[in-house]
């Protein structure tokens, strides 16, 4: 729940461990070291607390027009008035003058009213809003939407944003004369009786596959190390590289425990050392082995993996061409968060932090501190460059991806959090949008959604203002001593209802638009 990894971490005496976390099998005893508002979850709680009370109002852009115009606009109104009073009197008589003044003053009033003013902008934002809900983008307030368009670099979680959060089986590697089917209906049989996360990844793999579960007799749980069990007249064990070395299966990998020489069997060559190499190699790139043993002989190795969300490598395409650099922020293995960044694209990796860990550095990217961190990446790091400068003066503008409770206080502390639907509750309510499905591809959508938002708005504030700039000179009556053009207060209004339908218009035409 802490740290995010996918996979079921070995812990022994004397190791801390974290309530709300799940023992995977066996049983032990623990102590309670921390209880109440010292234990992780209330740290993080209070870290969310504080960096959503810390995060400034965004005040929107239509209001603090209002606040300098409708004062001006009073101003000419009754300028307009007092120089016909004063002017027009002297050639048209303190009556017809007075008549004029009255026809400026109001036409003023009416054309400028700033009724499209107060509509550029919550229109805009509202078939925004409902268009982001129809393509899965769930956008909690208006000023995370105005936000969004402002974004230089993503920082994303890796397990259950980038990664599916779940392990699966993606490879196998048979060492028998068995075919693949029938070595899957052995392992999905024997890990059907386990709670185990890995025995669950090869149960939906058979299902997925249409492979039949077999009966099994003599199942055993080997504690902390595998399982046994006879299937079909057979004896079998199914468990870590450890377990099938100490079993002294012939072709087991090799271990600290594991015998001198021996080759693979089972009617295949496989020399050992491809298979050590292989499985190294696998490990590093966060793929856990599960070996098949039967008569002291390895049959077969699975490998379990949380595997990359297909939308995943888009993603990062598309926010490239946007400009947006990408940082993945993960408290899983360092080695298995450089390979899924390199597999995906992303630009920068910082592995193995805790919550406050991911906190700090959001609160650092934000003031161009990039000097506390080791950003690596390969070919060098996105921050550095001719923009590093910039990017350190004025700091970065930043959303958070991310669906773990660890992800939580850097969620809300960030510019703009996001938080995958499949996540915690904890951290959808510390995001500012919600992506359905869990699809990251949506990320890219949303600040789309943002850029053309605030397009339409202003836009709308456009034609707003085109009436008035246009309008208020022939209202006040400017050119009617040359052209004898005076505007009637009844033009004015539909002048500015025009105005207001221009805005509405506008702005519905963001609905056809595509992201």
């Amino acid at each position: 729940m802490i740290t995010g990894e996918p996979m079921p971490v070995k812990k022994e005496a004397g190791d801390s461990v974290v309530a709300g976390t799940i023992n995977t099998s066996g049983s032990f005893v623990f102590k309670a070291t921390k209880v109440g508002s010292e234990t992780m979850l209330a740290h993080i709680v209070k870290m969310v607390e504080e960096a959503q009370g810390s995060r400034a109002p965004i005040q929107a852009l239509a209001d603090k027009i209002s606040g300098v115009f409708v004062p001006i606009v009073l101003v000419i109104a009754f300028i307009a008035l007092a120089l016909w009073l004063l002017i027009g009197t002297q050639y048209l008589g303190f009556s017809q003058a007075l008549s004029f003044g009255l026809v400026s003053f109001v036409g003023i009033l009416v054309i400028a009213c700033p009724c499209a003013l107060g509509l550029a902008t919550p229109t805009a934002i509202i078939v925004g809003v409902g268009k982001g809900a129809r393509e899965g983008i769930l956008v909690k307030d208006a000023a995370t939407l105005e936000k969004l368009h402002k974004v230089n670099v993503v920082v994303m979680d890796k397990t259950g944003t980038i990664t599916k959060g779940k392990p699966e089986l993606v490879s196998l590697k048979n060492l028998s004369l068995k075919n693949d089917a029938e070595i899957i209906a052995i392992l999905a049989s024997l890990e059907n009786k386990s709670e185990h996360p890995i025995a669950h990844a090869i149960v939906s793999y058979a299902k997925e596959k249409n492979i039949a579960l077999l009966p099994v007799e003599k199942f055993e749980m080997v504690k902390g190390k595998g399982i046994a069990g006879v299937v079909n007249g057979g004896e079998y064990r199914v468990g870590s590289e450890r377990f099938a070395a100490e079993l002294g299966a012939t072709g087991a990998p090799r271990t600290d425990l594991s015998p001198k020489g021996g080759s693979a069997s089972g009617g295949k060559e496989f020399p050992r050392s491809d298979l050590d190499a292989q499985l190294e190699n696998d490990t590093r790139e966060g793929k856990t082995p599960v070996i098949l043993v039967a008569e002291n002989k390895v049959l077969a190795v699975a490998m379990i993996a949380d595997q990359i969300k297909p939308e995943a490598i888009t993603a990062v395409k598309d926010l490239h061409a946007l400009g947006i650099k990408t940082v993945m922020l993960t408290g899983d293995d360092k080695n298995t968060a450089q390979f899924i960044a390199n597999q995906v694209g992303i630009d920068e990796v910082v592995a193995e932090v805790l919550p406050e860990d991911k906190l700090n550095l959001i609160k650092d990217l934000q003031s161009g501190k990039f000097e506390n961190w080791k950003l690596s990446a390969g070919g060098g790091s996105a921050f550095g460059g001719k923009k590093i400068k910039e990017f350190q003066a004025r700091g970065l503008v930043v959303a958070m991806a991310g669906d773990g409770v660890n992800d939580a206080p850097a969620l809300a502390q960030a510019d703009v959090g996001i938080a995958m639907a499949t996540g915690t509750d904890v951290a959808i309510e510390s995001a500012g949008i919600t992506l359905l499905h869990g699809d990251i591809s949506k990320l890219v959508k949303a600040i789309r959604l943002s850029k053309m938002t605030m397009r339409g708005i202003k836009q709308n504030l456009f034609w707003a203002f085109i009436y008035n700039i246009v309008g208020i000179p022939l209202a006040s009556g400017v050119f009617y001593p040359v052209f004898g053009w005076l505007l009637s207060p009844v033009f004015a209004g539909l002048a500015m209802a025009f105005s207001s339908v221009s805005v509405v218009l506008n702005s519905l035409r963001l609905k056809g638009m595509r992201l």
